[in-house]
């Protein structure tokens, strides 16, 4: 047996709970792994921070001790390294790589090399931190997968100290702790599984055994049976859906015997035959009495069923079945006469079904046997009516049909409606009237067609198509009688049809063309009118009672109600038009504009009419069309307006405009170009000699050259002359033009020039006052980059003299003080040593303040590289250099920016920078819990960063005084310094091109802002 399948070997009741328990076991085993690993990795990570809190401890102890030379002291410090607990080996390493102190006195002396070798374990991650560079703090490791921390702690004087703890102690502790724990889950665990297994059992598998023996019933033939499962799971859904297939198939059994019942009191006769000699019958239903059998008569063998048929049928039909059994189709109808048990003759239509073997071969036909002798007859008397009727049909001038009322067939059509619907006859008798119907006809034809079968109507006339044989629709007037037998049912149908067509084509025709003519008057706004003088008869358009807000079931359109659209301020002048035009005979012609007020609104409107006259010459008939033309009179005005406005604006800013044809000569000019030439715009147009008269002597040749080139549709551009002092003051003026070639119209004619001509007087004196000026500013630049520059000199000497100079001095005093705090100390008395220390905190201070200055001084004069900064490595890398002073005041320091980058000095940020977190650092020393955050932020085409603390902060009038130089706020006693750094910090910003600004409040920290361009 395959491994795969054993599992469907063992029944689900022991299965589950098997799973249940295996699955328990390794949520156990996985858990257990899992807090292994935790439990490894908490006590890792709370070792080392207790090993570097003693080593930050030890080295400001070694530190102090270092710089007092007590070796004595180092080595007990190293030894009492020991009462750490787990700590096992230290070794405080001089700058010769040598041993100077350890817990064992053996190692004293030796170099670390072979100490290392000699101890081995963790020599290997010794020596990599023995040769590594000397760190800025305290770095504490643990080698891979090892119960071990070693640790490296950097001391004054070059000296280093490598420790090394075990963590194995702790480890067993907790792990000890877990284990126990884990135990107590697992038991808790596998007893919820053995109640979840027995829960399975109760509320599960007992249901399942009952759907089982319930689905066992229903397949032995019970459909009765039910299995009875209430709920929501998947048993209680299959129990249900077996419920319903069992509720099914109980239903399709009495169905079964209902249909069987219904057949037997059918007059539809059902045969199964047998595929042998005779067709022997095999199955007759109880219908087949009608005929005067029994069942039994047909089934005992004393009777063939080819026995029955009718001697003149027997050949048709047996070659019929021989080519349905050889070739298919296994479902088919054959109508043939049938024996009685009287010995008459009845006619049936027998669809028979057929039953092959695997090989293909006929086992049975089943026939649903149809009586239809009364329709047989029924034909038969068609055809005599038919033959009737056919002299009738023949008429040529109307279609005419006879139809079947039952499937909708032509019976019968004359030569004309073949012609009318396009088809043969023989091929329109295989047709339904209903098919060549299109949809829409067919509805309504439908719905005449239902009221005449309910005896509702004995005939309908209606208009409709038929589609041709060649796909046109042809239009028709059709009228319908019913002819019905003496009980009154309808035998069939007679039509009459008349082609309609070309009378429908000149109406659509007509309505087509109404329909435009009324489309494109509500386009153009216009409608028309037409008054009988003679019979006091008018005629409004449709458009003309929209124009006049005029309903046209209300309004009686005549000349009154016309006139009581029309403004109060035009009636007269419309009145007189229209009699004017009446007594003009026999032009009668009017044209004129008016306005009419619509629902309160003015609208203007185009009156064009026409007045005919008789004989006698007295006016008959008036007629003509009124059109909106609001629209056409708001752009005229506006355009008046434009104009205006136009040549207002050119007289303001003095700019003449022209426009001119190479084609024709012709050239148009603004007022303000005749003003702008001295000329007077009520005049007529200059001659060109009568132009260049106007035009500086020596400027004439070069704008009478570009005249021509005008005139020739050559190109030319811009120019610029004067005009004549002779004639007025000098002016300058400038020429623009724009060509537009219409070679593209392919018609021949020239360019077209529009173009400008500006007065630029004031614009040509302003640039040469602007060149004056450039000339005095370009000697003042000059005057004082000289100054400049032997400013920079004196500078560079002064921070040579401060670099040098003052600093030997400070230097002796330094020295000789420090010689008589060593060598005189205990002579002095306590006010004695007070002033010693003071000196030399004075001499540290004023060493400080020289170097702030030097710095302030390079700041000053060094050149700015500006290079693409990573803003967020550079401000870990100044954290990273703070790490000890943070770690010793408890400070959180927290970066709220991501990474980008910015044109900037990398030196100077980095001084900015530093001075910032530093003085956060310093302002903060006294706050219960110090916080700095050093953030950034992105606003459009600049990048702000900003450093904040919850230190002493500072009052905001004091702002612009904080990045002064020399400039503090507290005392030195309180925060130490030099009132440099913040003024490094604006001068830096500011040579980078940036900005630096404060907010603050007393006792509620500060935030510096930086701001810089991206």
């Amino acid at each position: 047996m395959s491994w795969t399948r054993w599992p469907l070997t063992i029944a689900g009741r022991w299965l589950v709970p098997l799973l249940l328990i295996v699955f328990a076991l390794l949520a156990m085993t996985l858990r257990y792994d899992h807090q292994m690993r935790q439990i490894d990795q908490d006590v890792s990570v709370q070792e080392s921070r207790r090993l570097r809190e003693r080593l930050s401890i030890e080295q400001a102890r070694m530190d102090v001790q270092a710089g007092l030379g007590n070796t004595l002291l180092l080595h007990r410090l190293v030894g009492g390294l020991a009462l750490h607990q787990g700590l096992n080996q230290a070794y405080l390493v001089g700058p010769e790589e040598r041993v100077l102190a350890s817990l064992s006195r053996l190692d004293i002396g030796q170099p670390l090399s072979a100490v290392l070798s000699r101890v081995g374990g963790a020599s290997s991650q010794f020596q990599a931190l023995a040769v590594a560079p000397s760190p800025s703090a305290i770095v504490v490791e643990r080698p891979d997968q090892q119960p071990l921390l070693t640790g490296l702690v950097p001391l004054q004087g070059n000296q280093r100290l490598l420790v090394q703890m075990d963590m194995r102690y702790p480890l067993a502790l907790r792990r000890a702790s877990e284990q126990t724990e884990l135990v107590r889950e697992g038991l808790v665990l596998l007893a919820a599984v053995a109640v979840l297994a027995l829960l399975l059992h109760l509320l599960w598998f007992r249901r399942a055994q009952r759907l089982a023996l319930a689905l066992a019933e229903m397949g032995a033939g019970n459909l009765s049976v039910r299995t009875g499962l209430i709920g929501r799971d998947e048993l209680a859904h299959i129990g249900e859906a077996a419920d319903r297939m069992a509720a099914q198939l109980q239903a399709g059994q009495d169905r079964l015997r209902t249909m069987n019942e219904l057949v037997n009191r059918s007059p539809l006769v059902v045969i199964e035959r047998r595929n042998a000699e005779g067709w022997p019958v095999s199955y007759a239903s109880d219908s087949v009495r009608q005929w005067g059998y029994a069942p039994t008569d047909l089934l005992d063998g004393q009777r063939q069923y080819i026995d029955l048929i009718h001697p003149d049928d027997v050949q048709q039909v047996n070659d019929e079945v021989t080519r349905y059994f050889a070739h298919g189709p296994d479902e088919y109808r054959q109508a043939y006469r049938i024996r009685k048990a009287d010995g008459g003759w009845a006619w049936v239509e027998d669809h028979t079904s057929l039953t092959r073997d695997a090989s293909g071969n006929v086992l049975t036909s089943s026939g649903i046997l149809l009586d239809t002798t009364v329709q047989k007859e029924a034909q038969l008397a068609q055809r005599e009516q038919a033959e009737q009727l056919r002299m009738f049909y023949e008429l040529p001038f109307l279609g005419m049909a006879i139809s079947s009322p039952l499937d909708k067939r032509w019976l019968q059509v004359n030569d004309r409606l073949c012609e009318i619907l396009g088809y043969p006859r023989e091929e329109l008798l295989e047709m339904s009237w209903a098919e060549m119907t299109p949809p829409g006809d067919l509805e309504r034809n439908l719905a005449l067609f239902d009221e005449l079968l309910a005896g509702l109507s004995s005939g309908y006339q209606m208009a409709k198509r038929f589609v041709r044989k060649d796909g046109r629709m042809v239009h028709t007037e059709l009228d319908v009688r019913a002819v019905r037998d003496r009980d009154g049912h309808i035998r069939q149908l007679f039509s009459t049809i008349q082609d309609v067509t070309e009378r429908k084509q000149a109406e659509a025709a007509l309505q087509d063309s109404e329909r435009s003519l009324l489309e494109a008057q509500a386009v153009a706004r216009l409608g028309n009118w037409t008054v009988d003088l003679v019979h006091n008869q008018t005629v409004w358009s449709r458009e003309l009672f929209r124009l006049l807000a005029c309903d046209p079931d209300r309004v009686e359109p005549g000349m009154d109600n016309f006139l009581r659209a029309v403004h109060p301020d035009d009636l007269e002048r419309v009145r007189a038009a229209v009699m004017g035009a009446m007594q003009r005979p026999p032009d009668g012609a009017y044209l004129f504009e008016h306005r009419i007020v619509v629902n309160g609104e003015v609208r203007f409107v185009e009156q064009r009419g026409r007045v005919d006259f008789d004989a006698a010459g007295q006016a008959t008939r008036m007629y003509g069309t009124t059109m909106d033309v609001t629209e056409r009179r708001q752009a005229a005005m506006a355009l008046q307006d434009y104009k205006e406005m136009l040549e207002q604006a050119e007289a303001l800013v003095k700019l003449g405009s022209w426009a001119g044809d190479a084609q024709s000569q012709q050239l148009t000019i603004s007022a303000q170009l005749f003003r702008n030439i001295g000329l007077d715009p009520a005049g007529r147009m200059p001659s060109d000699a009568e132009y260049l008269a106007r035009i500086h002597p020596d400027d004439r040749a070069m704008v009478a050259d570009d005249m021509q080139r005008i005139r020739r549709g050559e190109e030319t551009g811009e120019l610029v002359f004067r005009t004549d002092p002779g004639n007025g003051p000098m002016r300058w003026l400038r020429r623009t033009v724009h060509r537009i070639s219409r070679s593209a119209d392919g018609d021949g004619r020239g360019p077209r020039y529009i173009g400008t001509l500006l007065d630029i007087t004031e614009a040509v004196a302003a640039e040469e006052r602007l060149k004056r000026l450039n000339q005095e500013l370009e000697e003042r630049v000059v005057e004082r980059t000289a100054q400049l520059r032997q400013a920079n000199l004196e500078l560079e000497a002064f921070s040579y003299t401060v670099s040098h100079d003052l600093k030997a001095p400070l230097r002796g005093i330094d020295g000789y003080s420090q010689l008589l705090e060593e060598e005189y100390g205990e002579r002095l008395d306590d006010e004695g040593r007070r002033f010693v220390e003071r000196i030399r905190k004075g001499v540290q201070q004023m060493g400080d303040l020289i170097a702030d200055l030097l710095a302030y001084s390079r700041i000053e004069r060094r050149d700015m590289v500006h290079e693409t900064v990573a803003l967020l490595p550079l401000v870990e890398q100044i954290v990273d250099s703070y790490h000890a002073d943070i770690e010793k005041q408890g400070a959180e320091v927290r970066l709220a920016m991501e990474s980008f980058t910015l044109p900037l000095d990398r030196d100077g940020m980095a001084v900015v920078l530093r001075n910032l977190i530093g003085n956060a650092l310093k302002f903060s020393q006294g706050s219960v819990s110090p916080r700095i955050e050093i953030g950034a932020r992105h606003e459009t085409g600049r990048r702000i960063l900003w450093v904040r603390d919850n230190g002493v902060g500072f009052d905001m009038k004091y702002h612009d005084r904080i990045f002064g130089i020399f400039q503090r706020l507290h005392r030195a006693e309180e925060f130490p310094g030099t009132g440099v750094g913040l003024a490094l910090v604006a001068k830096a910003v500011q040579r980078m091109g940036g900005r630096v600004w404060a907010e603050s409040q007393p006792g509620a920290g500060a935030t510096f802002y930086l701001e810089f361009p991206e």
